[in-house]
């Protein structure tokens, strides 16, 4: 059985627990005829597919039953009407799409079940294949299978992980699908992924265990002739997690939940054997990683931002945070350099805003705010009953120059891009953006007030007065005071005690917690002056 990875909310665990229930399926909001976007579906959200040459396919669902498909031609600027691929008959319903594709086609896996779980290996999954993106052949996969398919160049040879994955079926032009295919690998829930080649042979790639140490296998199966075995030298899948993702059948892409544990294995053409290419960079040269216990250092975090360099930052004494850059090309790490000195050794190392999506770097502390005369300082331990008077936020719009924003225990924010972020302190926010940092002179004031950058020097505000319970006023700000602009209903019992921040979500979503009450919010764009806040009942 697999398992998936659910978004945690640790700071609200006692108001979610009797709370959560079925969460009501959005009707399907699909245009009648087709646009330039695709259309949006309530259930699973539309993916596009694009061949080389071909065109492209937004593959959606409206409910659990449905997948509806459009097509877009090579050159073409509009989707055509939505129709029907797969409609489950009975009991099976269906919850996640994979694809790949190729100059040649498109291979896509509909995951399905009788009925469908999102937390159980589906057993009733789809095999999809087309090289025209208009006709489809179709077939239902034996036993376990959950994964991404894979299609050769040429478009004649797809491939779907089975039986539980240490098989496969394959598809080929002419032929048609094949039986369970069995192989020599034998995975352990670590990392796997399948590889087509326009000769018909299908490798499994993944990671197992051999002689008590963690391989990368590689399980190559011709048309004819016996299985081809090779361990790719110099690499750690990792046996018990980690991801395999086949770029083409000559590059694979291991463990791409982060830029510093990211590798490439390739090889130069289909006759030849598989090799690292491209290590991980945190196995770089010149990369520092303290040791000792948290009472002694901070250990790295890893800033991965769309389009500028990857770094580390970490403290060898919890006072002094210094930054290494990575450097892509000769893939080493540059020397320390320090960031921000606390004065004392008072800090814990906390989250980061800076992953892939992310546009400006962010890392946050949890700082003492004062020099204790015991000179002891235990680490913050991470106690969501709490948010820590001490927090604080640094801030670089391009990794040279930083900032350090003491935002205390107000909640900071994300927007929708992960291009803005708002850091409150006691006076003034600063706005971080890809041009740099902006000091906007006002703040959240408020025991449950908070702040949302909608500009990079402007921010909206959801303000509840001195005497209020709860926040309920929408404002944005005028530069050096707040103009009001919208109201929001809250609830008439209880008095919000606290906001916590969940900036793993884009937008942030806050969520205002006073005894056995709770409301989550968010800001979207609307509303009477291009900005709301809306309540999010999936959270409460």
């Amino acid at each position: 059985m697999r398992t998936r990875h659910l978004i945690p909310v640790a700071a609200l665990s006692m108001v979610l627990a009797g709370i959560a229930g079925a969460q009501a399926l959005t009707a399907d909001s699909a245009a009648p005829r087709g646009g330039s976007r695709p259309a949006s579906y309530g259930y699973v959200a539309a993916q596009v597919f694009t061949a080389p040459g071909l065109g492209s396919v937004a593959v959606g669902m409206p409910n659990p039953s449905v997948v509806k498909i459009q097509h877009r031609r090579a050159g073409a600027t509009s989707w055509d009407t939505p129709s029907v691929l797969f409609a489950g008959k009975g009991r099976v319903t269906c919850g996640e799409i994979d694809g790949a594709v190729s100059p040649g086609g498109i291979a896509l896996t509909l995951e399905c079940d009788r009925p469908y779980y999102e937390d159980e290996a589906p057993v009733h999954t789809r095999a999809l294949v087309s090289r025209d993106l208009v006709s489809w052949s179709r077939h239902e996969l034996p036993g376990e299978a959950y994964q991404a398919p894979a299609i050769s160049p040429d478009g004649r040879t797809a491939a779907w992980p089975a039986g539980g994955g240490d098989g496969f079926v394959r598809w080929r032009a002419g032929s048609g699908f094949s039986r369970l295919i069995g192989t020599g690998f034998h995975g352990d829930g670590g990392a796997e992924t399948i590889v087509a080649e326009d000769s018909g042979t299908v490798s499994v790639m993944g990671a197992e265990a051999r002689s008590g140490k963690c391989r990368l296998g590689v399980h190559a199966r011709p048309l004819t002739g016996p299985e081809q075995v090779q361990l790719v030298d110099g690499v750690a899948p990792g046996c018990t997690e980690g991801s395999l993702t086949t770029v083409d059948d000559l590059t694979v892409r291991g463990d791409g939940s982060s830029r510093a544990t990211t590798y490439v294995v390739s090889r130069p053409d289909t006759a030849s054997l598989w090799r690292l290419t491209a290590a991980r960079p945190v196995d770089g040269a010149g990369l520092v990683v303290d040791r000792g216990s948290p009472r002694k250092v901070i250990y790295p975090t890893y800033l991965d931002v769309a389009g500028k360099p990857l770094l580390s930052i970490g403290s060898p004494d919890r006072q002094r945070l210094m930054v290494q850059t990575y450097d892509d090309v000769t893939r080493t790490w540059s020397s320390r350099s320090t960031v921000y000195d606390h004065g004392f050794p008072g800090c814990t190392g906390g989250d980061s805003t800076g992953d892939a999506t992310s546009q400006v770097y962010v890392l946050e502390l949890h700082c003492y705010a004062h020099a204790r005369p015991d000179g002891t300082y235990p680490p913050y331990d991470r106690n969501y009953d709490r948010l820590p008077h001490g927090r604080t936020l640094l801030l670089s719009a391009d990794g040279t120059t930083w900032t350090a924003a003491p935002i205390g225990p107000r909640p900071y924010a994300v927007n929708a891009s992960a291009s803005l972020v708002a850091a409150p302190g006691r006076h003034a926010t600063r706005i971080v953006s890809p041009t740099g940092i902006t000091t906007v002179p006002v703040t959240a004031e408020g025991r449950c007030d908070l702040v949302f950058p909608v500009a990079a020097n402007r921010l909206l505000r959801l303000h509840g007065g001195p005497h209020a319970r709860w926040p309920s006023r929408v404002q944005l700000s005028t530069g050096t005071g707040w103009h009001t602009v919208d109201t929001i209903a809250m609830p008439s019992r209880g008095r919000c005690q606290r906001v916590y921040d969940e900036n793993d979500l884009r937008p942030t979503l806050f969520n205002l917690v006073g005894g056995t009450r709770g409301v989550s919010l968010t800001v979207r764009r609307g509303g009477p002056e291009g900005w709301r806040v809306v309540r999010t009942p999936e959270r409460y």
